[in-house]
C-alpha cells in the first residue's frame, strides 16, 4: 500500500503583537535657559569665592575663566548699547534732518515773504504813480474840452444866444461839470498840494461855467488853471 503522506493544513500567520507600530511619544520641550541676571549673579558669587584664594584660584581654580566671562559680558553690554544708540539715531534721523533744515526753511520763507511785501509795495507805488498820471491826463482833457466849448461860445451875451449858442452853453456846462469831477478824483490821489489850492481851483472852475461872466476873464481863467495848478499841468 502506498505510503500516505500526511497533508499539513496551512496555518495562518498570527500577527505578532510585539511588532505593532506605534507613534513615538513627543519629547518634552527643553526648559528655557535661566535669565541672564541669574547667570551673572551666580558667576559673581563664584568670582567672589575664587578671590578668597587668588593665587590658588589663578593657577588651579576658575578665576581666569571668571575674568574671561566678565570681559565677554562687558563686551556684549557695550555692543547692545551701540545697537540701541544706532536704533535711536535711525529713528531720529528724520527729526534731525528737519531740525537741520529748519533754519534754511525759515530763511527761505522770510525771504519769500519779504520779496512779496517788496513787490506789493512796488506795485502799489507803480499803480499810484500810474493812477496819478492818468488823473492829470483826464483833468487836462476836461479842461481842454471846457476851453474849446468856451471859445466856440464866444463873447456874446446870454440874452442874444441862438439855439446853437444854447447848445454850446450846454456843452460848456457839461465840460465844466466833468472837469470838477476829475479834479475831485485827482485830489483823492493827493495831486492837490493843499486845501487852499483845492478851494481856489474850485472857484476858478465855477467861474468858467458862469454864463454872465466876462468872456475874456473866463478864457484867461481856463488858461490860468492849466498854468498855475499842478494837477492840470
Amino acid at each position: 500500500s502506498p505510503h500516505s503522506v500526511p497533508h499539513s493544513a496551512p496555518s495562518a500567520a498570527a500577527p505578532s503583537g510585539g511588532s505593532s507600530s506605534q507613534a513615538p511619544s513627543p519629547k518634552p520641550p527643553p526648559s528655557p535657559p535661566p535669565p541672564m541676571d541669574d547667570i551673572m549673579d551666580a558667576m559673581m558669587a563664584q568670582y567672589e569665592r575664587e578671590l578668597r584664594n587668588p593665587v590658588t584660584s589663578l593657577f588651579a581654580g576658575e578665576l581666569p575663566r571668571m575674568l574671561l566671562i566678565q570681559v565677554q559680558a562687558l563686551k556684549a553690554e557695550m555692543e547692545a548699547a551701540l545697537v540701541s544708540m544706532d536704533e535711536v539715531m535711525a529713528s531720529n534721523r528724520v527729526t534731525l534732518a528737519v531740525s537741520a533744515m529748519a533754519p534754511v526753511g525759515i530763511g527761505v520763507i522770510t525771504m519769500a515773504y519779504g520779496s512779496r511785501l517788496l513787490l506789493r509795495s512796488l506795485r502799489i507805488t507803480t499803480d499810484a504813480a500810474a493812477g496819478a498820471k492818468r488823473a492829470r491826463g483826464r483833468v487836462r482833457a476836461r479842461l481842454r474840452a471846457a476851453e474849446v466849448s468856451l471859445v466856440a461860445l464866444g463873447g456874446r451875451a446870454a440874452e442874444t444866444y441862438s439855439p446853437a449858442d444854447a447848445a454850446r452853453l450846454g456843452m460848456l456846462t457839461l465840460a465844466v461839470h466833468r472837469l470838477y469831477g476829475e479834479v475831485a478824483r485827482a485830489a483823492a490821489f493827493g495831486l492837490v498840494e493843499s486845501q487852499e489850492e483845492y478851494s481856489a481851483l474850485r472857484e476858478d472852475i465855477a467861474m468858467l461855467a458862469d454864463p454872465n461872466g466876462d468872456y475874456r476873464a473866463r478864457l484867461d481863467c481856463a488858461r490860468r488853471i492849466g498854468r498855475l495848478y499842478a494837477v492840470a499841468r
